[in-house]
């Protein structure tokens, strides 16, 4: 459990820079098609949807790099789920490899897997240190514009891979047109 919690620090303090190779990868083989657009785009916006209302009850805290959270919230959507971020992390996740098409049929079914991997350490470190600290409790909502600004990474970073999926899928297609 040591080895856990261990390897959950290094990916909690490092968790926005870790996954943005394999980002990049999927982006840059993306063939956008139909059905996959569409409930990947579904996916994506319930994911901002989720994360949102979560930065509602737990503030900038969201984006510390220190040690772990300075207090624990059980209001709005984690008075329904331990980890609402990370949740909505996934969902958001899973919805930008269906937008992308990257992966033919198999990637959708192991990107969940990669993520429950990844968030499984995190996890494990973080609860260990709310028990042994014994962290505060907080109900209250922080305000829209708050939430907002924390937000505006998530934000940047779902357009531009958004943005180069899109034009991986372009360049793709016209290649794949010149060809024949």
């Amino acid at each position: 459990m040591a080895r856990l919690a261990a390897l959950g620090r290094f990916l909690f303090r490092h968790r926005d820079v870790l996954p943005v190779p394999l980002a990049f990868a999927v982006a840059l083989s993306s063939r956008i098609r139909g059905g996959g657009r569409v409930s990947g785009a579904l996916l994506v916006l319930a994911g901002l949807a989720i994360r949102l209302w979560a930065v509602l009850y737990i503030g900038e805290q969201s984006r510390s790099r220190g040690d772990g959270p300075a207090f624990r919230t059980i209001g709005g959507p984690y008075a329904y789920f331990r980890h609402p971020l990370y949740l909505a992390n996934g969902v958001l996740s899973e919805g930008l490899v269906l937008f992308s098409g990257a992966g033919k049929r198999w990637l959708p079914f192991v990107f969940p897997v990669l993520a429950f991997l990844f968030y499984v350490p995190i996890v494990a470190w973080e609860q260990g240190r709310v028990y042994r600290r014994g962290i505060p409790i907080i109900t209250h909502r922080f305000g829209v514009r708050t939430a907002l600004c924390s937000e505006r990474r998530t934000y940047q970073s779902v357009l531009a891979f958004l943005l180069v999926s899109v034009v991986s899928s372009f360049v793709r297609n016209n290649l794949r047109r010149n060809r024949q």
